[in-house]
């Protein structure tokens, strides 16, 4: 490949159409050993002043052929071994090469070397590439640390596979594991680990490197790991010490945890968790979950914030290690760790009720946090959105535990006391939630307070959401996640007929036309959009009856004409979603507005936004797809000169519809056409709007549109008249039609049929524009340079 090519992706392509045969092919790596490749890798690699780019793909391309011959009966590597020392020389060469993308390259290698015993023992009889490897783990370059991680991880699987499928790998992996264990490593920097935030020291990057490999590990999901972490005990020195100041690091161990949590066996065993003797491994988990609990206490009251965020992430997992315990087991758990969550809720946003918890329990820290420092503000904001991580879990996953232990009342208090509601992150959160807890309480018919029936808990979120609805400092984000949230209640059966009790549907209708006519357009735009989906699919009826019981439609065709662009294509998209359904379609014409709607559409079509243009030719599609277009092209409506400036519309999404709009109106002109060979329409009375606006003459010029999408839809409406117009002249029984009709006809057909297809579906083909990725011309292109002070800065691009 010449090192003139400036774009390192196309190594990539390279590298992955290469791999390619090797994954989809049973004989692939056959066909490359009937190739030579092993030689040509060679000559590639040793020739001088070769690109490092193409070296470093040779190499990788090696890594992938020895793993995919170990699957089979290898023989590759003791090819490569007798007949390609040079090759070899390069892997360890490149191990200590300064370009990053070639010592990545050299771990790629060495990792498809170890998945056959003969390259575990080349890698155990070279000191030198064992050494660099193992220093790896203390590299910046995260692609280098990943790549050896993975490294690591099959050479660990392949040393403690008490299966033995492959005796001579695990002999082989064996005696290398002994040569290269970093398990000694590993728990040097997880036991110096102070939880000190040491930015921009190299001490920083080695606790990464080490959290890399756990990682790694702990998502290896098989029994070999398992007795390896078992032996080793080093997951346990990140349970003992979960925190640390840098949110990277603490985020990876929490991670670590959580991940060991979902599949081990024994976590406690793994974790080093004390447990009483002769437990089985369900007391054992059981004692596992205690730990947690233990530890997440612990945190809470820590005199840095960050270790209350711990604290509340290591409570969050016991919800993770609960699904594995049976429901004897888990509930009172769950049912203790709910109402603590519910307590700090409460704690976080009454200072009162904080207060009183402390006597109980001491949480000095915690207070201080939440409500005296400085940043308690920020902290309490921060704390709650946590808190609601956990509950959101508890309400889907143990709806026993929060219909006993019902937060209601607490999220209801937040709502009403705005404040910190109106904060997206933690709006979003407690408005999602509101809907499972309301039907897990009434499932079970359990009074959320003593003196709060299911029933009236319904109606008492309802009004809680009116109230946040009509409040003027609410903003339009607010205001879509409140009408999702009323949406939810209406498409459950359990709450749709609440939604539709006279007081309530009138009090939330008043809400949505006081905010329909909000100043904000993002908040009228939100509302119409609301509207408009009550008639999408699936079409539930009571959301359909909602709408119509309080006349919204009507309220939304009157904001076609909105000020805002934005909300009068809403609008417009809301208007077609009324028309595709039976039941608004019905209503609308029941309200006799199809006239009133025909007159506001047209002028819509001068509009300065494109994306109004769009709507209203859609809308319009809609009428007329309906047959309910009776003054659409009158005097005041659209005239052939509308149409073909719209053709000429600079936006080609506008251009595109306009050729749906004229094949809409050639279908429903046919359909009326058929009609009138049955008597049912007078001949005088047939209309033929396609041909007074020129539909014929305009479809046959967007077959020539410079936009290819355009093309291909003037090329099927083409398409789909000529197969109209020859099935009308093969079935014709001889009525009588108009003679405008038949010579339009006839004369329109001959055009259509001039125009060579092949030759048009040739133009509309995308192929064109993937060879041009390939067809690059180099010329005259500055090949890009990186200087020595930029290298081995985490900036792998291959380097």
């Amino acid at each position: 490949m010449s090192k003139d090519i400036v774009d390192d992706t196309i190594y990539e392509k390279v590298f992955s159409f290469l791999s390619s045969f090797l994954n989809s092919e049973a004989h692939g790596v056959a066909m490359y050993n009937a190739w030579n490749v092993l030689d040509i890798l060679t000559e590639t690699c040793v020739s001088d002043d070769q690109d490092p780019r193409t070296k470093a793909i040779c190499l990788r391309f090696l890594g992938k052929l020895i793993l995919h011959d170990s699957q089979t009966t290898p023989i590759m590597f003791e090819k490569l071994v007798n007949n390609n020392q040079d090759l070899l020389n390069q892997v360890v060469q490149c191990a200590s090469a300064s370009e990053g993308s070639l010592r990545v390259a050299s771990v790629e290698a060495c990792y498809g070397f170890i998945h056959c015993p003969s390259g575990c023992q080349w890698l155990a009889g070279n000191e030198t590439i064992q050494k660099a490897i193992m220093s790896y783990l203390k590299d910046a370059n995260l692609y280098l640390v990943a790549s050896t991680c993975r490294f690591y991880q099959v050479l660990i699987n392949n040393t403690y596979d008490d299966e033995k499928h492959n005796q001579a790998l695990v002999n082989s992996s064996e005696n290398l594991f002994k040569l290269m264990n970093p398990t000694k490593y590993i728990q040097q920097t997880l036991q110096c680990d102070d939880g000190l935030k040491t930015i921009g020291i190299t001490y920083d990057f080695e606790r990464f490197a080490t959290l890399e490999i756990c990682w790694v590990i702990a998502s290896t999901r098989s029994n070999a790991i398992i007795k390896y972490l078992e032996e080793n005990h080093i997951l346990g020195l990140i349970f003992s010490n979960p925190h640390h100041a840098d949110k990277t690091i603490r985020s990876r161990k929490i991670e670590i945890l959580s991940k060991v949590i979902e599949w081990v066996p024994n976590p406690a065993k793994v974790l080093s968790i004390p447990v009483e003797p002769d437990s089985s491994e369900t007391e054992a988990m059981a004692q596992a979950c205690d730990a947690f609990v233990v530890k997440g206490r612990h945190l809470l009251n820590s005199s840095d914030f960050q270790g209350v965020m711990t604290g509340l992430d290591m409570l969050r997992i016991v919800l993770i290690l609960a699904r594995r315990l049976p429901l004897e087991i888990v509930l009172p758990k769950v049912e203790d760790l709910c109402k603590f969550f519910i307590e700090l809720l409460q704690g976080g946003t009454n200072r009162t009720l904080f207060a009183e918890m402390a006597t109980i329990t001491d949480m000095s820290s915690l207070q201080w946090h939440l409500w005296d420092c400085g940043r308690a503000a920020a902290n309490r904001k921060i704390f709650i959105i946590a808190i609601f991580k956990p509950l959101h879990t508890i309400v889907h996953e143990f709806p026993d535990v929060i219909a006993k232990v019902s937060p209601l009342e607490t999220m209801l208090d937040i709502l009403e006391g705005r404040g910190i509601a109106m904060d997206q992150r933690v709006l979003k959160p407690l408005l999602s939630q509101l809907h499972p807890l309301l039907v897990s309480v009434r499932q079970r018919q359990l009074p959320i307070i003593a003196t709060i029936t299911p029933d009236h808990g319904v109606k008492k979120t309802l009004m809680t959401l009116v109230g946040l609805l009509e409040d003027s400092a609410v903003d339009g984000r607010t205001v879509k996640l409140i009408l999702e949230t009323f949406d939810s209640f209406l498409r459950n059966s359990q709450f749709s007929d609440f939604m539709l009790q006279k007081d309530i549907s009138k009090s939330v209708t008043q809400a949505l036309l006081l905010r329909l006519y909000d100043t904000e357009w993002d908040t009228r735009d939100s509302v119409v959009t609301f509207i408009g989906s009550l008639y999408d699919a699936p079409h539930i009826p009571a959301r359909v009856q909602f709408a119509q019981q309080n006349s919204l439609a009507l309220e939304v065709i009157e904001k076609i004409v909105d000020g805002e662009a934005y909300v009068r294509s809403a609008a417009l998209d809301a208007l077609q979603q009324m028309m595709n359904n039976a039941s608004g379609w019905i209503f609308i014409k029941n309200n006799e507005v199809t006239k009133h709607i025909n007159s506001m559409l047209p002028p819509l079509i001068h509009d300065p936004e494109a994306l109004v243009r769009r709507a209203v030719l859609e809308a319009m599609s809609c009428l007329i797809h309906n047959q309910s277009y009776e003054n659409l092209f009158d005097v005041q409506g659209i005239s052939p000169s509308d149409v073909s400036m719209l053709m000429d519309d600079t936006d080609w999404e506008v251009r595109l519809r306009v050729c749906y709009l004229l094949h809409q109106l050639w279908k429903t002109e046919i359909h009326i056409r058929e009609k009138s060979k049955k008597g049912h329409v007078h001949e005088e009375k047939q209309q033929t709007h396609f041909y007074e606006l020129a539909g014929d003459q305009l479809l046959l010029l967007s077959a020539q549109d410079s936009a290819r999408l355009v093309r291909e839809t003037a090329m099927e409406v083409l398409k789909s008249i000529q197969a109209d117009l020859d099935s009308e002249a093969t079935h014709s029984m001889g009525g009588k039609r108009a003679l405008a009709l038949e010579e339009n006809d006839q004369a329109f057909a001959d055009a259509i049929g001039k125009i060579d297809f092949t030759r048009l579906a040739a133009t509309i083909s995308a192929e064109h524009m993937y060879e041009e990725t390939f067809d690059i011309d180099y010329s005259g292109v500055d090949i890009k340079t990186m200087t020595e002070s930029l290298r081995d800065t985490n900036i792998m691009d291959c380097e």
